[in-house]
């Protein structure tokens, strides 16, 4: 915790000394009061003592530069400790604590100092203009360190979406080779051959053509399906309706699909509403070109604190040992682990189907489980 040995000017002449000791309990009512105004918001802030540490630490700083620019007689802040505020934002997401939880701290902690201020100031020989300068310092000090938080928030949500179009883009890329570029050459090659049958007066040359016309038939729902993709990731709604618009597009596989989204899907932030849909639609996806299964269950249950899902067929499995880098499993794991912070587990073995079960922690909730 920081402390400020400043001292304010009083009427009395009292000594410097006397007057840093009371600033110095000033600022210890200021935290107190502040730490029990999180618990009643039920901050998640206090859950984690390191982060919990860092915003003492940032709450001293704005309290040294509120006392200093009243003992000064005009606003002073100390920029050399501002730039510390990032820490709050890499600690807050290293435990999942989200940017607008910190914000509200941010703001109780200018409530509480404010109201107090009053209190520091009723000795001073001029209380309206210290109250004015030390309520401008709150504002400068805090608005100072929120745009450094704020400038380093969005910093990182564009980094991560680059990163995010960059994963979809090389997904696009594979798609389009796995897809379209596989059928077109075997249309290709079918047209070759139908010609030197045809040259050749073999029976089998229209077989050719039918062939030729059947992988161009596949190009063309491949093309389609890209195009739904990048649809329903472009304005994702719902994550059940999503998922079911997507079933729909793929429906001709004739494996009966059920579906059921249990809890409050409100409570799941947009940008992982997003990542658990992609890593569902895959698993379906893999179901749909793969597994040759007639029933697939998909399970999305929401609580207060996490989001699990599990996406189960009966087809026909597969070793999971030797598909290490198949079936988009790496990608998955990926954005459940590290994009999203939580747990991938896939169960499979030739001829029984295959399992995958997902759980991830909601930022900004205590862990229940």
């Amino acid at each position: 915790m920081v402390t400020c040995v400043t001292a304010l000017e009083r009427t009395d002449g009292q000594s410097s000394l006397s007057g840093a000791r009371r600033l110095y309990l000033f600022q210890e009512q200021v935290l107190r009061r502040y730490e029990s105004s999180l618990h009643e918001l039920g901050s998640p802030v206090l859950a984690v003592a390191e982060l919990k540490e860092e915003i003492d630490r940032q709450a001293g700083f704005v309290i040294a530069d509120c006392l200093d620019s009243i003992h000064r007689g005009t606003i002073v802040i100390n920029s050399e400790n501002i730039g510390s505020v990032v820490n709050l934002g890499v600690k807050g997401a290293a435990w999942g604590i989200r940017f607008s939880d910190v914000l509200v701290a941010a703001a109780e902690l200018t409530t509480v100092l404010a109201e107090l201020l009053v209190t520091v100031v009723s000795e001073h020989s001029d209380a309206s203009r210290a109250l004015r300068l030390g309520l401008r310092a709150i504002n400068q000090s805090m608005s100072a360190r929120m745009r450094v938080l704020a400038d380093r928030h969005e910093s990182e949500q564009q980094d991560r979406l680059r990163r995010l179009r960059g994963d979809d883009l090389r997904r696009l890329s594979r798609d389009i080779h796995d897809w379209l570029g596989s059928s077109v050459s075997l249309a290709t090659r079918q047209l070759d051959l139908y010609q030197v049958y045809r040259e050749r007066g073999m029976p089998e040359a229209e077989d050719r053509i039918v062939q030729a016309q059947r992988a161009l038939g596949d190009a063309l729902a491949g093309t389609r399906q890209l195009v739904a993709d990048l649809r329903l990731y472009s304005r994702l709604p719902s994550l059940g309706d999503a998922l079911w618009e997507f079933v729909r597009s793929v429906r001709s596989t004739g494996t009966r699909v059920e579906l059921r989204i249990d809890g409050d899907e409100t409570m799941v932030p947009h940008e992982h509403r997003t990542e658990l849909f992609v890593v569902v639609r895959e698993c379906l996806r893999n179901v749909f070109r793969h597994a040759r299964a007639s029933r697939v269950g998909v399970l999305v249950d929401i609580s207060a604190e996490r989001v699990r899902a599990v996406v189960e067929d009966d087809g026909a499995g597969f070793d999971l040992a030797s598909a290490v880098q198949g079936h988009g499993l790496t990608s998955m794991r990926e954005r459940i682990s590290e994009s999203l912070g939580g747990e991938l587990r896939i169960t499979s073995r030739p001829r029984e189907g295959t399992r995958v079960e997902l759980s991830v922690r909601l930022p900004g909730r205590a862990d229940g489980s």
